[in-house]
């Protein structure tokens, strides 16, 4: 196995640098440990949840099913532990959302192993199932609402803007006469995406005017702009943005962030 494997990781972490940080250290270690500094894959999409949020996606991800198979299991209670059968599906079921409980790193598609036993439970459970046509057309709803609304946002917005990914800005045609930099802490998304080449620009080397010497790009989060003053958005030139950053060129050297960053 670790002849197939390896080859690939480290050939993976030559193309892509920060691969290997981002897949062994950050999706296994920092997810659970380090949630508020982990801003989750290489697309960046920041995953931070509410403690156990996993049961409310495992509730409305997998209607009507887990909602019919809670009302049967509730019926058959005592007949569940005699059952070998049921007795391990509901063990399967339960082990992924009673794991991520303890993780606020995660999304709804985390739910996607219990689906397995769901199925199986319900088929168990079916043929004594008095709504079976209900089940079923309540069970169409929320793939039909979600192609439609799916459909509506492709048509009528625009998708690469609110992607939380810097994949987008980074392609910006601009880009190629300029370094690029992300202000406090780069995304994994810009890692990836610029190959490894992004760095970071703390807020005392803002401070202190250690910048480059030639004009750079910035990329500045969002929830970070509140600490550039009015007189300092105007020497940064937006460029481009997403709904979670901006990119900015730099051509000046006198910036100075708000001494009261708390970066």
């Amino acid at each position: 196995m670790l002849l197939i494997a390896v080859p690939w990781y480290y050939l993976a972490e030559q193309e892509t640098k920060g691969f290997l940080e981002y897949f062994i250290i950050g999706e296994h270690f920092k997810r659970f440990f380090d949630s508020d500094g982990w801003e989750g894959d290489k697309y960046g999409f920041a995953k931070t949840q509410a403690l156990g949020i996993i049961w409310v996606f495992l509730f409305a991800f997998a209607f009507p099913w887990i909602q019919i198979l809670a009302v049967k299991l509730w019926e058959s209670k005592r007949q569940i532990l005699q059952n070998k059968w049921v007795s391990f599906l509901l063990l399967w079921l339960l082990w992924t959302p009673f794991f991520f409980t303890f993780s606020s790193s995660l999304i709804h598609t985390y739910i996607l192993p219990s689906i397995v036993p769901i199925a199986l439970l319900i088929s168990y459970y079916w043929p004594t199932y008095n709504h079976k046509k209900l089940a079923i057309r309540l069970s169409l709803i929320f793939p039909i609402l979600i192609v439609f609304a799916t459909t509506i946002f492709l048509l009528f917005s625009d998708v690469k803007y609110y992607t939380k990914t810097d994949k987008y800005i980074l392609n910006h045609e601009t880009l190629s006469d300029y370094k690029i930099y992300y202000l406090n802490k780069k995304s994994y998304s810009s890692q990836f995406y610029s190959e490894g080449k992004i760095k970071n620009i703390s807020i005392k080397a803002f401070k202190q005017k250690s910048l480059p010497q030639k004009p750079f790009a910035l990329i500045i989060k969002k929830r970070d702009l509140k600490n550039v003053s009015p007189s300092q958005f105007k020497q940064l030139d937006i460029v481009d943005s997403n709904a979670h950053a901006k990119l900015y060129l730099i051509q000046k050297k006198e910036i100075v962030f708000s001494t009261n960053s708390q970066f």
